[in-house]
Formats: structure tokens, sequence, C-alpha cells
């Protein structure tokens, strides 16, 4: 590895002063120590004097002060004029104003020195020539393109490139900027790194954690930005989203929430409101057997209350009739049935009074269960004929 240092006097003949001191070394140290990422286009000095600025509208142009690096280091204290731009002939011309650093040349005035050049096409070719940007011969850096037309009128478009304050990636570490180094609100959008993922995305950190920011990606439609546990992204809206009683009702779509949205046995007579058959206490034994009898007051959970017509039929000779009931659905426990007759006859005869009542066996109500009830029939008087009887049922018991 060659160790160089750099300036030293060549006076003396000692150490790197002796053999370090050539011009390539020192357009090396040069280009290093100015930070330039970019030669072929980064080269004019942000914030010194007028930055090297061109103006005009005719000939000649204006070049403000200002330094840079083309190759090496140029400094002009004072605004000056460039040369004279002829008048093309033929038809509008493109052109360059550039610094320019000539090793050698033809001509004088451009001969080992950099200095502010005019460059320009042929006389009639509107196309803006290009940079001749050769190491060791000539190496050109661009200020400002421009037209001129037949008439002498210069348009003119600025084309400088500022030095980076960072210095060359192959020099110096990653992160030679500190944050302190740059001014407020000068890092626009387009300078930020573009989007992986094509767009619809935003920029943040996702995770619970300290880190470098990252895209965060919209890829589904009706998605929302939101945090999930201990991350931040894009997803759908949990109950949790939402504080109690913040979404009100002019907030709902007409018909938006349809039953399929509602959970089994989520809404009781207390949310249904006005007009809504409230079945609010029962009396009984016990908490699930609705048909034991005693006084305790139970509070029915989920009610499940079912009704129809049948038939029973009182052979003649006889005092009683019987028929079972099947309920439609099963309960899930013992209900109460209530009985009532509709009517009671035999062709060409008169209603008769009938009485009605569940099987009873040893004291308990044998012919209850929770799936059916056997209704008996009874009369107090043997007829000669048969009675049929229609009976109406009423069950309520738990679901």
């Amino acid at each position: 590895m060659t160790q160089k240092s750099w300036p030293w006097s060549t006076v003396a003949a000692l150490g790197d002063g002796a053999t370090q001191l050539s011009e390539a070394d020192s357009r090396l140290f040069l280009a290093t120590w100015f930070g330039v990422q970019n030669p072929a286009t980064e080269g004019v000095s942000k914030g010194v004097g007028g930055e090297l600025a061109v103006t005009g509208v005719a000939s000649p142009l204006s070049v403000a002060s200002g330094s840079g690096v083309c190759y090496g280091l140029y400094i002009n204290d004072a605004a000056l004029a460039t040369a004279a731009i002829a008048t093309p002939a033929v038809g509008t011309t493109g052109g360059r104003v550039v610094l320019q650093t000539n090793w050698g040349g033809t001509g004088g005035a451009l001969q080992a020195m950099t200095r502010v050049a005019v460059k320009k096409s042929a006389d009639g070719v509107a196309a803006i020539p290009a940079l001749t940007q050769a190491v060791g011969t000539t190496w050109e850096i661009s200020l400002a393109t421009f037209t001129i037309t037949t008439g002498g009128v210069i348009a003119l478009t600025d084309d400088r490139t500022f030095r980076k304050s960072t210095a060359l990636a192959t020099h110096f570490a990653p992160l030679a900027v500190l944050t302190a180094s740059l001014a407020a609100n000068v890092v626009s959008f387009a300078k930020m790194v573009q989007s992986a993922a094509a767009g619809l995305s935003v920029v943040g950190r996702s995770a619970n954690s300290a880190g470098d920011f990252a895209e965060i990606v919209a890829g589904t439609d009706g998605h929302v930005l939101r945090r999930s546990g201990t991350t931040l992204g894009f997803g759908t809206l949990v109950a949790a989203s939402y504080a109690a009683l913040s979404v009100v009702t002019a907030a709902i779509n007409d018909l938006a929430v349809t039953t399929g949205k509602i959970a089994n046995d989520a809404v009781d007579d207390t949310k249904a409101g006005a007009r809504v058959l409230q079945f609010y206490r029962r009396q009984g034994a016990s908490a699930t057997d609705w048909s034991l009898v005693g006084t305790g007051n139970q509070t029915p959970v989920a009610v499940r209350m079912q009704a129809g017509s049948v038939k029973a039929v009182i052979t003649a000779g006889l005092t009683m009739g019987q028929v079972t009931v099947t309920f439609p659905v099963a309960f899930s426990n013992k209900p109460i049935v209530i009985q009532s007759v509709q009517s009671a006859y035999q062709s060409g005869s008169a209603a008769v009074a009938v009485k009605i009542h569940t099987l009873i066996q040893d004291g308990q109500d044998s012919g209850l269960s929770t799936t059916q009830a056997v209704i008996n029939v009874m009369m107090d008087v043997v007829l000669g004929y048969n009675l049929d009887v229609d009976l109406s049922w009423l069950a309520i018991g738990p679901e």
C-alpha cells in the first residue's frame, strides 16, 4: 500500500515533497477532499460567491463568481463575461457554457488551466453539444445550456450540479454526513428512495422497536392503516378500533347490518324496543324444569314458545279421550303446556262441556317431556256417540 500526504514543498527534496507532489496526485487529493461523488456532473460549490450562475439573453453571457472542482480546483472571485457568442446565420443553434480543464490543448488561452468556456453546435443545429470528458486531455462540466437564434436572442437553461457534502464512497465510510450538517427542509421528495412497491404505500416503522423506516404497503382494497398488537400495518378494523358508543346510528347505512352479522341470542327484549313481548319472570320450583310447581321467582334466559291445534276423540260409551302432541322443536327442559277447547261436537248434536289436562300418573305429569305432551279430554257423562274435541295448546319453556 502506498501512503501519500499533500502539500509539501519540493525545494528541500525530502519525503513526500520530493516524490508525491505530482499533478495527478494533487488532483486526486482535491477530488477526494472536496467530496465529488460523480466527477462527470458534480462540481459547483454550493454557497460560494454567486455559485457560477450563468445569466443573460444576448451575447455576451455573464458568469457569477464562485468555485468548483473540475478535475482540479477552480476559483473565480468576480463576475465575468464570456467570450462573445456569434449570431448564427443558418438557424437556431445550441450551445453550452462549461468549466473546461485542458491539460495540453491547442489554444494558449486554455492550455494547462481550468477556465469558463463556450461550446456551440454547427450553425443551424439546435441540439446541445456533448461534454468532452477525457482525463489527461480535456474535462468539462456543464454550467448552462442555451440556444441562440439568427436574431441573436439567447434562451438559457441552468445546468449546474452542485458538489455533495459527502466524500467519495471509495475513500470514506457511509454516513459521513451528519444530520446537523443538513439545513432544515432541504431534502425533497424527489431525493427520497423510490417506492419498491410501485406505489400505494406509506413510509414508517411497522415493528414495535427502534430501526430503519421502510415501506408499509396497502395491498388490499378496503384496508386501512391501523395498529394491531405490536404491528403498524394495513388491515381491517376490529372491535377494539371503536370506542364504546362511538358509532352513531347516522353513521350506519340503511340495511348495512344483516341478521347474519348478529350472534345467536345476542338481542333480548330490553334491546328490541317497544311493542315487543317481554317474558320477564316466571314462578316454579326449578330454574330449569318449567313444569315443576312452586313459588320461587325464576328469571328466564332463552325462551321458546310453540303452539298448535289438535283433535281428540272421546269414543261412545267412554268418558275420556287422549291425544299426543309432538313439539315441532324440542325444548332443553320440560316446558309449561296450556290447553284449551276450541269446540266439542258430534254431527247433529249440541256442544257439551269437556275437561282437559295432561296425563297425570302417581302425582307426576308423566305425559310431559322436552319433545311431547300427552293431553287427556274428559266428560262427567257417558255419551252414546263419538265426540270430537278440537284443542288448542301453547307450550312455553327454555330453548
